[in-house]
């Protein structure tokens, strides 16, 4: 993310935070405050928490201002220090964004000492990306000796709105070689064990990772799943975005056209088909599931559903439920957050990174 300067009149854009140079100027920064001609921002990256930086903008002379990247600065007097295991276990980090290109081999590879265990991590939104700031569970898995993907896929945010607009319609086919395609590359690049690979995302993230484990159940060691769209046919009938699901299904325009508050046989086929759920009895890999019992968006009768379908499934793979009793869809209590991923690690740690 980026701080921009608009200008109304010429209609020039300018940018106000640094260029990429380096990892040191990958951050992100998300413009706070503005005092008259003073800037307060938040600056983080996925090894730096967030930090109150200020900048201050050139008085514009007679015959306009051309704006350039400003210099920002630490504000003084404001900020939370980490303690001293925290700042060791992040300096000893890495990261890098990288262009991929689905189906191609990378000529450039990582300083990595050997292949590591490794996370891929879809996002959720659907309409939204991957930035490089601060998350504190990846920064932390991270920091545990995993190797983390976050792929932004086609239709993620930051593109053309011709690019956003395919979400909704590329979706069938993501799961099929996009972002596989993101783990072979890594893969190529000396990143990423290929034998011990799980995929962790939430809500439209844990859409995808339902189907990866069920698309391509060799590939993957373990999953979890955090609020996931697993049936779109439960899903339209109980969610406060019901509409959605058959923009899921349909894409955006006929979607819009299918939407009442009752689908028809038809349409309620066609959501089940598009759904992680249809492939359930392929799936081979331990699923972890974490639900919010307060979740109005995707209802955790979803997830439960789920996980009924693959105790009951041939192949029964080890399914545990961690159900929070007052969270809701963003699962981001304080006592959840800290439950949830210490309970992730101690899932991926028993299944992924010792490879079992």
């Amino acid at each position: 993310m980026v701080v921009l300067a608009v200008d109304l009149v010429s209609k020039t854009v300018s940018t106000l935070s640094p260029q990429p140079a380096g990892n040191d100027g990958q951050s992100s920064y998300s413009l706070m405050a503005i005092a008259g001609t003073q800037l307060i921002a938040a600056r983080s990256s996925p090894t730096s928490p967030p930090q109150l930086v200020t900048a201050q903008l050139p008085t514009p002379p007679a015959d306009g201002i051309v704006l350039s990247p400003l210099e920002w600065t630490p504000l003084q007097g404001v900020g939370l220090g980490c303690p001293d295991s925290v700042t060791s276990a992040l300096a000893g980090i890495e990261y890098e964004v990288v262009e991929v290109e689905p189906s191609t081999k990378g000529d450039d590879a990582f300083a990595f000492e050997s292949p590591l265990p490794t996370i891929l991590v879809p996002h959720g939104g659907p309409h939204s990306g991957m930035t490089a700031s601060w998350f504190m569970p990846l920064a932390w898995l991270a920091s545990q000796g995993y190797a983390v993907l976050c792929p932004n896929y086609r239709g993620s945010t930051g593109l053309a709105i011709s690019s956003t607009d395919e979400l909704c319609l590329a979706h069938r086919h993501q799961p099929t070689y996009i972002l596989p395609g993101n783990h072979h590359q890594a893969v190529d690049q000396g990143i990423s064990d290929p034998s011990r690979v799980a995929v962790v995302g939430g809500s439209h993230g844990g859409f995808l990772t339902g189907h990866l484990i069920g698309q391509y159940p060799d590939e993957f060691k373990a999953a979890v799943s955090r609020n996931p769209v697993c049936n779109l046919s439960l899903m339209v009938g109980v969610s406060d975005i019901s509409d959605w699901c058959y923009i899921e299904t349909f894409g955006s325009k006929e979607g819009l056209k299918r939407a009442t508050c009752v689908p028809t046989p038809e349409d309620l086929n066609a959501m089940f088909q598009m759904s992680p759920i249809s492939h359930v009895h392929k799936v081979k890999a331990p699923v972890l599931l974490m639900l919010g019992a307060k979740d109005r968006r995707v209802p955790h009768a979803d997830g439960l559903q789920y996980a009924a379908a693959l105790r009951a499934a041939s192949c029964s793979p080890d399914v545990r439920v961690f159900n929070f009793p007052e969270d809701t869809h963003a699962l981001d209590k304080p006592q959840t957050e800290f439950e949830q991923w210490v309970n992730v690690a101690w899932w991926l740690n028993k299944y992924v990174y010792k490879g079992a």
